[in-house]
């Protein structure tokens, strides 16, 4: 199975040039609202909306794409104005959807965008921590893009399942210990 991703044409051939200028957009539901920002400087407006430049994120992580029940996880170490703007390292933020798109611009440090950003992550919040490093202060945001493939319980049926469902039912008293009968089994001679 091949994975792919909807990247606009425009960005596929700038892509192929010998520089790019890469942004990162993120898009938070805060509990005060949705939050929109980037990883460069100024405001970029796409999609309606306004997006707020941060300047370089300290450090962004997204997961590895592919196949499976895996869920993927992705995290964003903030420092300065907006970790400060979101210091509530309280605020209850589980659950609540969170979207990394990655794009390019025409310049460094630029808003105008080539195309339209792609989903590099869609998840939701999962956890925030407050962070001091190095003199600065900051946040810590942590995202799953879904549970993980044992997160619900296993299933079992036992033969008292069975008869409490279908009384006089036969089938799991002659199966019941058939995987142990199978290995003392004795042949007859």
């Amino acid at each position: 199975m091949i994975l792919s991703r909807g990247i606009a044409p425009a960005v596929l051939t700038a892509l192929a040039g010998p520089v790019v200028y890469p942004v990162i957009m993120v898009a938070l539901d805060w509990p005060g609202g949705f939050i929109r920002f980037h990883s460069s400087v100024g405001v970029i407006t796409w999609g309606g909306f306004d997006w707020t430049g941060t300047g370089p994120f300290d450090s962004i992580s997204v997961g590895e794409e592919g196949e499976g029940l895996a869920s993927s996880d992705a995290s964003i170490r903030l420092l300065g104005p907006l970790a400060e703007s979101l210091e509530d390292s309280e605020a209850v933020i589980k659950n609540r959807s969170a979207v990394i798109y990655a794009g390019l611009v025409t310049q460094p440090a630029g808003t105008v965008l080539i195309g339209d950003p792609f989903v590099q992550f869609s998840g939701a919040m999962d956890g925030l921590v407050y962070i001091q490093d190095d003199g600065q202060h900051g946040l810590q945001l942590t995202m799953t893009a879904g549970p993980g493939a044992r997160v619900g319980a296993s299933i079992t049926h036992s033969y008292e399942d069975q008869l409490a469902k279908y009384p006089g039912d036969t089938a799991g008293r002659h199966t019941q210990l058939a995987a142990a009968n199978a290995r003392v089994r004795t042949w007859p001679e």
